[in-house]
């Protein structure tokens, strides 16, 4: 009984498996990344954080707030390098008013679209 339940579910939906995933995954907004390789990254900055598994609530979250004030000030960092580096090929004069205020990788975006 069971093996022909399983035969029926491998032959007749698990060909469409892929198109079922992206049905639920897509559900839910997530920018384009369908892998779990950002949020393991994640969990291993927080356990960093965190350094011991046994931890009272309150130093637990004093170890989250000082990683995300960490995390913010690197973001915003990398954010205003980001607005300083100019690209030979977006330093044309439709960008002049916005040059250091917005990164290259948005101009690049503007320009494709202009």
């Amino acid at each position: 009984m069971h093996e022909n339940l399983v035969w029926y579910l491998k032959d007749t939906w698990l060909v469409f498996k892929w198109n079922l995933v992206r049905f639920w995954v897509d559900q839910n907004l997530h920018f384009g990344n369908r892998a779990t390789s950002r949020v393991e990254g994640a969990h291993s900055v927080v356990k960093g954080y965190l350094q011991v598994s046994t931890g009272n609530l309150n130093r637990v979250l004093d170890r989250i707030q000082l990683m995300l004030i960490n995390k913010i000030a690197e973001h915003n960092s990398e954010l205003d390098m980001a607005r300083q580096r100019v690209l030979h090929n977006i330093n044309i004069p439709i960008f002049a008013e916005l040059i250091r205020k917005v990164t290259s990788f948005a101009l690049r975006k503007i320009l494709i679209q202009y």
